[in-house]
């Protein structure tokens, strides 16, 4: 035990004594010594900032600084690795391992013995993990091994608390703060080197008031400050614009039907002056009055007046009338050498008339027409057909088919006489019956079944003259009409409004 005692004694100050070493290399932590001039420095001493920080297998980049004038005494070297150093142990399943103290980086050991017959010569005892405190990290005694068989012969303990560090502000490498950015301050370890960045706040402005500019009617009042550390300026509204004052306005361009007129406006505080634009009139037009109303040739045309100007204006409404033409035959039928006048064309559009009748052969029939729709239509000696051709002013056209033959023309129906009729007291009725065709030569005659009842005049005028029923017939040739008419000399009882409702209803009951 004593042995192993003293080997640990040893082990500790070779560690002492390395560190003593290491901070006298080109690698150690500057002092930061009162600074002196660069001219009259030797630059005895050292200390990197890494660009690229070397590790134990690969380069670095950086630039040696001189910590007593603070210049840079070689720039951009390359550094070389810095290679492991095996100072920490460690056991695993078995096996015994050398741990780089930098990288961590193992190197696996050949064991020469068993752990349980290994007698752990002094030799063979190391002491690893072992390292004094250091800024960040407390002290260790280290870890006893035996390196023949691997085995941990005594865990070590803290002997020494970290003491932190030990920091000194790098003036060089400061950045100042602004008004409106932060500034940095760089500090280094006395100790171990290390760098630390400290962000300090901006400043803020230091603002002077320098102009002031009244409101006036358009633009805001502002005031403007300048900022004491670094010139900059900001403007505030003090004070929003008044906005103009305009007074009543004069019209200077009086407004008419079809142009506008302009009215000017003057502001009573600063003079400036805005026109406004005054609609225009306008016509004040009567109402349309058709002068020219639509026919079948043209449109009809409207015209209205403006009461302030006079101005007239016309406008057409499109819409001519449709050609029409109605006629109260389709057909006629005529005895030789017959003549007639009751054919008619009725229904003719507004400006329309006709403007020719002809006959398609004037040997069977001829024809005298007039503009207004009547005519003569007349047979010749011959037997057979011919057409009569209307045509209107408009163009339109109807065509009647006439037939002239030897015998007279028969009525075919009767038409235009009611079925029943009832007459009233002293009232007397007069019957039309429109006779087809229109060419029939047989004139209406009239019977009535009981003159006692019911009289009947050549004529068609019937009369009533006691009740009862009686039947009028209508006969043309042989075709005959039957319309029976009913006399009711009953007067009909109306109730009086002087007669009370209870009596009324008494009367009912009985």
């Amino acid at each position: 035990m004593k042995i192993l005692e003293e080997f640990i004694m040893k082990k500790r100050a070779l560690a002492i004594l390395m560190a003593a070493l290491t901070a006298s290399t080109m690698f150690a932590v500057p002092t930061f010594a009162a600074q002196i001039d660069p001219a009259d420095c030797d630059h005895e001493f050292g200390y990197w900032r890494y660009t690229v920080k070397p590790t134990c297998t690969t380069e670095g980049k950086g630039d040696m600084y001189c910590p007593d004038c603070g210049s840079i005494v070689e720039k951009d070297a390359t550094i070389k690795p810095l290679g492991h150093e095996f100072s920490n142990a460690t056991t695993r399943n078995g096996n015994f391992y050398l741990v780089c103290e930098r990288c961590g980086a193992e190197e696996k050991q050949a064991l020469t013995a068993e752990p349980a017959t290994c007698p752990h010569d002094e030799d063979d005892i190391g002491i690893y993990n072992d390292h004094e405190a250091t800024c960040t990290e407390d002290g260790y005694t280290g870890d006893t091994y035996c390196t023949a068989c691997g085995t941990l012969l005594e865990k070590g303990e803290v002997d020494e608390k970290a003491h932190g560090h030990d920091w000194e502000e790098d003036s060089n490498a400061c950045q100042l703060p602004t008004c409106t950015e932060s500034g940095k301050d760089f500090y280094v370890c006395r100790e171990c080197g290390e760098r630390e960045e400290r962000v300090t706040q901006p400043l803020g402005h230091s603002w002077e008031k320098t102009k002031v500019t009244p409101a006036t009617c358009t633009k805001d009042g502002k005031t403007v400050y300048t900022c004491s550390t670094c010139d900059e300026t900001k403007e505030e509204i003090t004070e929003k614009a008044t906005g103009h004052k305009w007074n009543d306005g004069d019209v200077t361009t009086a407004p008419t039907t079809t142009s506008t007129g302009v009215k000017t406006f003057t502001c009573l505080t600063c003079g400036e002056t805005k026109t406004e634009m005054i609609q225009s009139t306008g016509h004040r037009f009567s109402d349309w009055q058709t002068v020219k109303e639509n026919d079948v040739f043209s449109d009809a045309v409207q015209k209205r007046t403006c009461s302030i100007c006079s101005k007239e204006e016309t406008r057409t409404i499109s819409g001519k009338i449709k050609a029409t033409m109605s006629v109260n035959a389709t057909s006629l039928k005529l005895k030789r050498r017959q003549s007639t006048n009751r054919f008619v064309v009725t229904g003719l559009a507004k400006g329309d008339y006709i403007s020719s009748w002809t006959s398609s052969n004037k040997k069977i029939v001829t024809v005298s027409g007039r503009s207004n729709g009547t005519c003569t239509i007349k047979a010749g000696n011959k037997t057979g057909k011919a057409k009569i051709t209307i045509t209107l002013a408009s163009g339109l056209k109807k065509v009647i088919n006439v037939t002239v033959q030897k015998k007279a023309v028969t009525c075919t129906a009767i038409k235009n006489v009611s079925k029943k009729l009832t007459l009233n007291r002293k009232k007397s009725y007069q019957l039309k019956p429109v006779i087809n065709p229109i060419t029939c030569t047989y004139k209406a005659k009239y019977k009535t079944s009981n003159k006692k009842i019911v009289k009947v005049t050549s004529k068609g005028k019937i009369t009533a003259v006691k009740k009862g029923k009686a039947k009028i017939t209508v006969m043309v040739g042989k075709k005959k009409f039957v319309c029976m008419v009913t006399f009711d000399n009953i007067k009909k009882q109306h109730t009086t409004k002087l007669v009370n409702k209870p009596f009324l209803r008494a009367f009912k009951k009985n």
